[in-house]
């Protein structure tokens, strides 16, 4: 994302130099396609996610798995209280996996 907007900060450098008006409604469509990009992007994530995790489940070693997802949701930007509360409540159920998981391999460390 930051090499893509880069690469639109030197294209408006350039055309600045030829034509403004051009350059600042190429520049406007090209922002909103990468915004697009970027949203679209993050919905497939999850959705790849939550297809991962569907079919691996609680497996004991799926531990990293639900850790990056667990990242993931934290770094999800939520617009409206209604997403902010969706994913802190998606965050609190992870962290609830995470920490059964934790315990699990402290019980199996304790039993070897």
């Amino acid at each position: 994302m930051l090499f893509t907007i880069h690469l639109c900060e030197v294209f408006m450098l350039r055309m600045l130099m030829m034509n403004k008006n051009a350059t600042t409604k190429i520049f406007k469509i090209l922002m909103f396609t990468f915004i697009y990009i970027f949203c679209l992007c993050r919905e497939k994530m999850a959705q790849s996610y939550d297809f991962a995790l569907d079919k691996i489940g609680m497996d004991v070693q799926s531990f990293s798995i639900w850790n990056d997802y667990s990242t993931f949701l934290k770094s999800v930007d939520a617009v409206g209280s209604y997403a902010e509360n969706q994913r802190i409540s998606a965050v609190r159920k992870v962290r609830k996996l995470l920490h059964h998981f934790i315990e699990a391999s402290v019980i199996v460390k304790e039993i070897r």
